[in-house]
């Protein structure tokens, strides 16, 4: 049979521009999250079906180059335009001793910033400020 690839999540936000929420990233297997490593830090990738994502700096300068509009350069070349407003955010929980899942390799990835625990009054308070109750 015949394998079809569709753009992940990551991917539709990488090339729209928007941000990426990673929630829970702890859990992710140490190949998982090396596996955004390109991604992330240089904002580049190769995805598996052989599509290139390359920064938006990098991809103006060769489709200028290659005098090619970015459709012809997506369809011909199979090379897509990183948007420069793109971010991640990842959320986890903090490295213990028995999982330290945040390795030296990592590291580099994120800045990162551990938060105190919120308690249950803290956010019964923030709860309907964050999300209030929708209009009838």
């Amino acid at each position: 049979g015949n394998t079809g690839w569709r753009d992940s999540p990551l991917v539709e936000a990488a090339l729209a521009g928007d941000l990426c929420v990673l929630d829970g990233i702890h859990r992710l297997r140490p190949d998982g999250l090396a596996s955004l490593h390109q991604l992330l830090l240089d904002g580049e990738a190769t995805l598996h079906d052989g599509t290139r994502l390359l920064r938006a700096g990098h991809f103006d300068a060769l489709r200028e180059r290659l005098g090619l509009t970015a459709q012809q350069l997506a369809d011909s070349c199979s090379v897509r335009r990183v948007h420069p407003s793109f971010r991640v955010v990842a959320l986890a929980q903090p490295p213990s001793p028995t999982d330290r899942w945040l390795s030296s390799d990592l590291l580099p990835l994120f800045a990162w910033h551990e938060l105190p625990p919120i308690g249950e009054g803290e956010m019964a308070d923030w709860l309907p400020a964050l999300c209030p109750a929708p209009q009838p």
